[in-house]
C-alpha cells in the first residue's frame, strides 16, 4: 500500500509538528502495512510556502535516518498545490513539485465555492503535459451537492490515484 497523500514533514505545514511526531507517524504506517509514503506539504501562496528543494531535503534526511534504523518504506517527494493561476510557475521554479518528479499535479481547491477559473487551470497543466489530480474532492461543499461534478472532471482528464498505484508498484 501506498500513503499517497500524507503531511509528514514537521512544521511545514499542518500536518506533523515535530520530528518526533513525524517518525511516530512513519512508524504506524508501516506497522499498518503501507511499503511507501509521498509526502505531499501544502503548497498555498503567501502561507505555505517551503519551497521544493528544502523538502527533498527533509525527505532524503528522514528517509537516511529510517534506514539507518532498518525501517523500510519508502518516500517519495510531492505537494499538494493549492489551486492558482500560478501552478506552472511555480512547477517550473521549483516552489511546489509534482509528485515524485513526474506529471502528476496533485492540487485541492477552496473547500467552500467552486473556483470560476478551474477547468481554464486543468486545461494549462494539460497543455504542460500534466496530469491533474484533485484531492480529497469529497470536501468540498459545492461537489456534495453537485456530485456529477467529478465525472465532469474526470472527462477533462483530471485523475485519480488510483492510476497511479500502477506506476509506483513499477519503480520498486
Amino acid at each position: 500500500m501506498i500513503d499517497f497523500h500524507s503531511h509528514i514533514l514537521p512544521n511545514i505545514d499542518d500536518g506533523s509538528r515535530s520530528i518526533d511526531e513525524t517518525f511516530n507517524l512513519i512508524k504506524e504506517a508501516k506497522e499498518a502495512g503501507f511499503e511507501a509514503i509521498i509526502s505531499t506539504s501544502h503548497y498555498m501562496e503567501n502561507y505555505y510556502e517551503t519551497d521544493t528543494p528544502e523538502r527533498e531535503v527533509w525527505v532524503n534526511a528522514i528517509y537516511e535516518n529510517l534506514q539507518a534504523k532498518n525501517i523500510d518504506i519508502k518516500l517519495y517527494l510531492g505537494n499538494e498545490i493549492y489551486m492558482s493561476e500560478n501552478i506552472i510557475k511555480l512547477l517550473e521554479q521549483a516552489k511546489a513539485s509534482t509528485i515524485n518528479d513526474t506529471s502528476y499535479v496533485l492540487f485541492e481547491l477552496p473547500l467552500n465555492a467552486e473556483p470560476m477559473n478551474l477547468y481554464d487551470i486543468i486545461y494549462e497543466m494539460l497543455q504542460y503535459k500534466l496530469v491533474p489530480i484533485l484531492a480529497h474532492p469529497e470536501r468540498y461543499t459545492f461537489v456534495q451537492k453537485e456530485p456529477e461534478l467529478i465525472q465532469d472532471l474526470i472527462r477533462e482528464r483530471c485523475t485519480n490515484a488510483s492510476k497511479l498505484w500502477k506506476y509506483f508498484r513499477s519503480i520498486w
